[in-house]
C-alpha cells in the first residue's frame, strides 16, 4: 500500500515532468504548452467588448498614405555574425522609414472603437528572424491573441518583446537555428517593441488592436479595410518612426465604399 507521502511524491514527479518550459522553446510539431488558450488554428477568442458577427451588406474603406517630410531612414551598422547578417554590407538602411515616390509603407491604418464586425484571423502572429531582420518588420496582433517568434537563421537570436506603454515583458526567448518560441499572449492593446538582444540593430514592432479592422500600407502607400459594417468611424494611423499620424472621420453606408487619403507631415 502506498503511504500518503509516497503518493504526494509521485504526483509531484508527474507534474514536474509535464510542466511546460518557462519562456523557452517548443518544437513546431508539438502541442502548445498546457494552459494555453488556443482556437482552431492556434488563435484565441475575441477580446471582451468586441463581438464577431456576420456582416450584412459589408462596406470597404481604401486609400493611400503619403509622407511629405524630409526625415530619412536610419543607417545601421552590422557588427556581429557578419557572414549571416551582411558580409557585403557593413552598413545598411534600417528599413523603418520606407518612402517611395512620396508614399509611405508599413503604416498601420485602423478603425477606432469598433464593437462588432468580422471575425479575427485564426492563428498566432508570427515574427521570424531572417538574415538578421525581423520579418515582418511591423506586424498587427489583437488583444487576447497570441504571438510566436521563429528563427530561420543559422545563428542564435534572442527575441525580446515588451509593451511600450508600461515596459512589461511579453517574450524573452533565446532561439537557436530552426527554433520556435512558445506562444505568448498579447494581453493589452498598444505598441510592442521587438528587439534582438544579440544584434542591436534588429528592431521591429507589433501593433496590438482591439478589433480586426487594422491593416498595413503596401509599398505604394495603399490600404483597404474590408467587411466593414455600415456606420460612423474614426480612421487613424500609426507609424513606427513617425508615431501617431493623421486621422479622419468616416461615414460609410451599407455596401458602400469610401476613399480616404492621408498625409504624414
Amino acid at each position: 500500500m502506498n503511504t500518503p507521502s509516497a503518493s504526494i511524491l509521485a504526483l509531484t514527479m508527474l507534474f514536474a515532468c509535464s510542466a511546460p518550459p518557462q519562456g523557452g522553446e517548443w518544437n513546431k510539431g508539438d502541442a502548445p504548452p498546457p494552459g494555453t488558450a488556443v482556437g482552431p488554428a492556434g488563435g484565441v477568442a475575441a477580446p471582451a467588448g468586441y463581438e464577431a458577427v456576420a456582416v450584412a451588406e459589408p462596406a470597404s474603406i481604401s486609400g493611400s498614405i503619403s509622407y511629405s517630410g524630409d526625415q530619412a531612414d536610419e543607417i545601421v551598422g552590422i557588427n556581429q555574425d557578419t557572414e549571416t547578417c551582411g558580409p557585403d554590407h557593413p552598413e545598411r538602411p534600417a528599413g523603418a522609414l520606407l518612402v517611395s515616390e512620396g508614399k509611405l509603407e508599413n503604416v498601420v491604418v485602423y478603425l477606432d472603437g469598433v464593437k462588432s464586425g468580422k471575425a479575427f484571423a485564426e492563428g498566432p502572429v508570427e515574427v521570424d528572424n531572417i538574415q538578421c531582420n525581423f520579418v515582418p518588420r511591423v506586424a498587427i496582433g489583437h488583444k487576447g491573441g497570441q504571438i510566436v517568434a521563429r528563427n530561420s537563421d543559422p545563428v542564435t537570436h534572442n527575441t525580446n518583446m515588451s509593451l511600450v506603454q508600461n515596459n512589461s515583458t511579453i517574450m524573452n526567448s533565446s532561439l537557436k537555428k530552426g527554433a520556435t518560441s512558445k506562444p505568448n499572449k498579447l494581453k493589452k492593446t498598444g505598441v510592442v517593441k521587438v528587439q534582438c538582444d544579440l544584434h542591436e540593430w534588429m528592431i521591429g514592432s507589433v501593433f496590438v488592436h482591439d478589433s480586426p479592422y487594422a491593416v498595413l500600407t503596401q509599398a505604394d502607400g495603399s490600404f483597404t479595410l474590408g467587411d466593414v459594417p455600415a456606420g460612423e468611424y474614426t480612421l487613424k494611423t500609426w507609424h513606427e518612426v513617425l508615431g501617431n499620424g493623421p486621422s479622419a472621420d468616416i461615414v460609410i453606408a451599407a455596401n458602400g465604399t469610401v476613399t480616404q487619403d492621408l498625409v504624414f507631415e
